[in-house]
């Protein structure tokens, strides 16, 4: 969050003379340039599967609108989707409120997450809560399947009957 980043080209195309170039800028940059004044007491970030109450997303809106500093900082930020709306919430009353991850995502592959396939069915089936970087959970969602998935979707909503 303390350097800047640009967003103007393709990060996995290492071949890219444009990515090169940006990458390269952005090396220079970091040796130069922090950002030395956070508009927020502490960084959150996380998943961008959110469940959000209506309230919580007028919460954020509003503190969007009427804070235009944290807009920005998160402007040159990397990754600033995953770290906007969970700061935002952490650093207000309402992160009393949150309750944990509500989607399953396996994190054991390279490169990840994993697709799922059957396999996951049994472990959906012997285990009603896992382990998360936010603590316990039971997911209500999964991620990530293949469009020819349609199946697999059936056989997990005849196994969690």
């Amino acid at each position: 969050m303390k350097y800047y980043y640009f967003d103007q080209f393709d990060r996995r195309n290492k071949n890219s003379s444009r990515t090169k170039f940006f990458l390269f800028l952005e090396r220079i940059m970091r040796k130069k340039f922090t950002k030395k004044k956070f508009p927020f007491l502490k960084i959150y970030h996380g998943s961008t599967w959110w469940a959000l109450t209506q309230a919580t997303v007028n919460y954020v809106l509003e503190f969007t609108d009427a804070n235009p500093k944290f807009v920005k900082f998160f402007r040159t930020s990397w990754c600033p989707e995953e770290a906007y709306i969970p700061t935002i919430i952490g650093n207000s009353d309402i992160k009393n409120n949150c309750k944990t991850n509500l989607t399953y995502m396996d994190w054991s592959t390279e490169p990840a997450p994993a697709l799922l396939s059957f396999d996951h069915i049994c472990l959906f089936i012997k285990q009603k809560e896992f382990d998360g970087v936010y603590g316990k959970y039971s997911p209500f969602f999964a991620r990530k399947f293949r469009d020819d998935s349609l199946e697999l979707i059936k056989e997990i909503e005849i196994s969690l009957r």
